[in-house]
């Protein structure tokens, strides 16, 4: 069967909230065969456009190279009219005119952020671009809902989590998203850079609301090195604070004791975790909060 955390996740997603939707061929495990190149189905590449000039620039990715199943896919960067291009694979509708990506495939949820697995080889300071956007029609314009995005330049020889965190602008449900990698930065890219992606899927966190935890801060966040929790209550009970990722996994348990009367606060290290979505979980006597923390 394909996919053991992706399959985990969404079985944790319906737990939480239902139903929620879900990316069309996720782990990159379905091609179409276009003749002189294959495509995922589902996403589109450069390849309709490179292909008439003589150069495929995405390919799948197979065995030792698939981080999970049999495939995944393989994006590099190459010259092509003697112009270094970057190579890329989306959600949307990739539009040569207007040199940029629109649209993007149906969704009815608000997922807290974009998550999956990559490896990157850049070459002279390249640096690859995750990100996504949720937008929405309101009968006369498309509004952007949601957006967020990420870039690195660090090598990763072996397969590496990611995430993409969402910022949302408004409280509306989108009706669209896209979902966009890019193997090289905006103004220039670096022949022969590669990027594989592989079974990438959307976070919710549980189902958390934030909104739900007034009495309760966390800072920084995005945290980096070290971070703290502050919280008022209004008794002595014991505290257990707890770190989960959004498989529902425990990754560390971060404080152990009691809480005083008023005002607490509670530094904690956050060393050693790879950088991405955690869910802080705040236990307070029989009262339990949640809270989103991304850690860089």
């Amino acid at each position: 069967m394909k996919k053991t955390t992706t399959l985990l996740f969404t079985l944790l997603a319906v737990i939480a909230v239902n139903a929620q939707d879900t990316i069309t061929n996720p782990g990159f495990e379905r091609w179409i065969n276009q003749g002189i190149f294959e495509d995922p189905q589902g996403w589109n590449t450069l390849n309709p456009l490179t292909s008439a000039l003589g150069t495929v620039v995405a390919f799948k990715a197979t065995g030792a190279d698939a981080h999970t199943g049999d495939n995944a896919i393989k994006l590099i960067s190459k010259n092509i009219l003697n112009t270094p291009t970057a190579s890329l694979v989306t959600t949307g509708t990739v539009n040569i005119q207007q040199q940029s990506v629109d649209g993007g495939y149906p969704i009815s949820v608000r997922p807290v952020a974009l998550g999956g697995w990559y490896k990157y080889a850049p070459v002279n300071g390249d640096s690859a671009t995750f990100s996504i956007q949720l937008t929405k029609w309101d009968g006369a314009n498309r509004i952007v809902v949601g957006t967020g995005g990420i870039k690195t330049g660090v090598a990763q020889s072996s397969y590496t989590a990611f995430s993409v965190p969402v910022t949302y602008l408004t409280a509306d449900v989108p009706d669209t998203v896209q979902i966009l990698f890019v193997s090289s930065g905006e103004n220039y890219a670096n022949v022969g850079t590669t990027l594989f992606i592989d079974d990438v899927f959307y976070d919710f966190s549980t189902g958390i609301n934030e909104s739900a935890i007034a009495q309760t801060s966390l800072f920084p966040n995005p945290a980096e090195g070290k971070a703290t929790l502050k919280f008022i209550v209004d008794n002595n009970d014991a505290v257990n604070i707890n770190l989960y990722n959004t498989l529902g996994q425990h990754v560390r348990n971060l404080y152990t004791g009691h809480s005083g009367n008023g005002t607490n606060q509670v530094q904690f290290s956050t060393a050693g975790l790879p950088a991405g979505v955690y869910i802080l979980q705040l236990m307070v006597g029989t009262k339990t909060y949640n809270q989103r923390l991304i850690v860089k």
